[in-house]
């Protein structure tokens, strides 16, 4: 009896790991247009700032650059030309956020084909550089509203 109570466990075990793998971590996320954060932002109650006209000109691809500000957080969201493009402005913009780091510092890297995500969460601030297919979306807010920023994010489908 105690032989199948173990055997029922693992196999417990296993049937939760591979429901947990199946609903949960298929980490599939689609970028969205730069008139898709405009509304979603939008309907959230938040101004968003053009800043295009600042970036078109610049020959690095950017078709578009979006931007909140409230409440010490600040998403800056960028559509591209190209996957290529993002991945360029991506690894152009990571190792600004990483100038930052201190010892203590929590940072996590998540990268795929099509998506990179690098966050950092020091003792006053919390970065997030994030890139879905050809977009690219920069995040700040104080330490204290990592969770907040992190749930805005995620709101739009990052």
């Amino acid at each position: 009896m105690k032989h199948n109570k173990r055997h029922l466990g693992c196999a417990l075990l296993a049937a939760l790991f591979l429901l947990g793998a199946l609903v949960g971590c298929s980490g599939k996320v689609n970028a969205i247009t730069a008139t898709e954060f405009a509304a979603a932002m939008g309907n959230k109650g938040y101004a968003v700032e053009d800043y295009t006209d600042s970036y078109i000109e610049t020959g690095r691809g950017i078709l578009s650059c979006l931007m909140i500000e409230s409440e010490g957080r600040e998403l800056v969201f960028f559509e591209l030309e190209s996957l290529e493009k993002a991945k360029v402005f991506y690894a152009e913009n990571k190792p600004l956020i990483e100038q930052q780091k201190q010892a203590g510092n929590i940072e996590s890297t998540v990268a795929t084909n099509s998506r990179s995500v690098y966050k950092l969460k020091t003792a006053t601030g919390y970065f997030v550089l994030e890139q879905v297919g050809a977009t690219v979306l920069l995040a700040y807010s104080g330490a204290e509203n990592a969770a907040a920023l992190d749930e805005l994010i995620k709101s739009i489908g990052y």
